[in-house]
């Protein structure tokens, strides 16, 4: 039978012990007062203003400090209004140091960042050429001219972001969370909920004569395939990811509404400043340090948040992401080939060592989560524009580097609380706990 658990009713009891009889008259005594029981130290309110003081200790040792926007804009010399935009790209990543910014692959060409998109592509899609552009056809084909305007520094006309959102979820919550966005964002004309047998089936049938399906089987779990459709499904469509716990705070009309524009002008002539973004993403984490112990992408000085990210079709962070995915899987494979399990396995070509290990915590935001994203930005961000995404994560309003648009920290992934925003203020995810204006997209809890 369940005890109840409601509150017991005190009752009335009489002492064993009559009180003796005192000396004058028979009176009795008082009973002698029992003493006050001693409150323990640890109480709530102690316990919470010691955890308060480790959290400020932690921030004031590894917390971010933010940094003017205005400062990140390179000052142009006279002479320098007459140089190519080649020749300008050259001179801004003069400075790039592969120790200080280990991002991408230790390098800031363009010429290699280009042709190593463009084998991603070949193989992404299955057509073979004997020239170095692969031969596309139909809506391929346009995938891979919007990849090389990107690349090319010439081309200025960057495509819009396509007013499409979309989401991975089996519940009703996924949808209602969707139908959210539409109520904040009229001009939305798509929203798209999938699970992940849906997604295998469209991969399978996008990319049929490539080598994605392969690939989304060599993935260890539904996790990482679901990490990898976002990137597949932003590739080929473009548009909004957001993940099913996460709810839009402001109209993504809003959102670059404060930016602060420090694009080239010398590297980028024809650059219109009112334009749309073609790829936009927010700070999760930035921190004083390259190895902070509290960074959850501990390897890197800053992070993106991976909630919600949105592209054009054919951007080449996204074709960058993929290629990563891909190669973390084959030199898994090649481990487990030598006999291992596929940690720290070095590839016949020389191509490097994972920096992960597959089995562990880590893992999923290694090797198709986060890491990748920010990885693939970061890259981007200095091959392309000559700028750093170290120094851009400490910006605290929204920063436009060209076709790119990157929020704030804690803009994507906002906390809906006073509480927790205080706790990732004291942590050094949140540059400050009071303020609500830039919160755009919030998460769950």
């Amino acid at each position: 039978m369940l005890a109840s658990l409601g509150t017991p009713t005190k009752e009335r009891t009489e002492s064993a012990y009559a009180p003796l009889p005192s000396d004058e008259g028979g009176r009795r005594r008082a009973p002698t007062p029992r003493p006050k029981p001693q409150k323990p130290f640890w109480r709530p309110t102690t316990v919470a203003a010691s955890l308060a003081l480790v959290f400020l200790a932690a921030f004031t040792l590894h917390g971010p400090s933010t940094i003017s926007p205005s400062s990140l804009i390179r000052p142009i010399q006279p002479s320098d209004a007459s140089l190519a935009p080649w020749e300008r790209l050259r001179q801004l990543n003069a400075d790039y140091d592969p120790v200080k910014e280990p991002f991408g692959t230790g390098n800031a060409r363009l010429d290699l960042y280009r042709n190593e998109m463009l084998a991603a592509i070949r193989e992404m899609f299955g057509h073979t050429s004997a020239t170095s552009v692969p031969m596309l056809y139909g809506e391929d084909e346009e995938l891979l001219e919007d990849m090389l305007c990107h690349l090319d520094l010439g081309c200025s006309d960057f495509k819009p972001i396509p007013k499409r959102v979309f989401s991975h979820g089996e519940h009703d919550t996924a949808l209602s969370q969707l139908l959210e966005w539409q109520d904040l964002n009229a001009e939305l004309f798509e929203l798209q909920l999938s699970n992940n047998e849906d997604l295998r089936t469209w991969a399978g049938r996008r990319f049929a004569s490539s080598s994605i399906p392969e690939l989304f089987d060599a993935l260890p779990s539904p996790a990482h395939q679901d990490d990898l459709s976002r990137f597949l499904a932003l590739l080929a469509t473009g548009g909004l990811f957001t993940s099913p716990t996460s709810h839009p705070l402001q109209p993504i009309a809003d959102w670059s509404r404060n930016a602060v524009d420090i694009t080239d002008r010398v590297l980028a002539p024809a650059y219109d400043p009112l334009s749309p973004p073609s790829l936009v993403v927010g700070i999760g984490w930035t921190g004083y340090t390259v190895k902070n112990p509290l960074n959850p992408l501990f390897s890197r000085s800053a992070g993106l948040a991976f909630e919600t990210f949105g592209a054009t079709p054919g951007h080449p962070v996204l074709v960058d992401a993929v290629r990563s995915i891909w190669r973390s899987a084959r030199l898994v494979e090649a481990g487990k080939d030598e006999g291992g399990k596929g940690e720290q396995s070095v590839r016949a070509d020389g191509r490097g060592v994972l920096h992960f290990g597959p089995l562990t915590g880590d893992a999923e935001r290694e090797w198709a989560g986060a890491g990748v994203l920010t990885d693939a930005v970061a890259r981007y961000l200095r091959t392309r524009w000559a700028t750093s995404l170290a120094l851009i994560s400490r910006s605290p309003v929204p920063v436009r580097v060209g076709d790119v648009l990157v929020l704030p920290m804690g803009s994507l992934n906002a906390r809906r609380t006073r509480f927790a925003k205080l706790l990732d203020w004291s942590v050094g995810r949140d540059f400050s706990p009071l303020s609500v204006e830039k919160d755009f997209v919030a998460l769950e809890g």
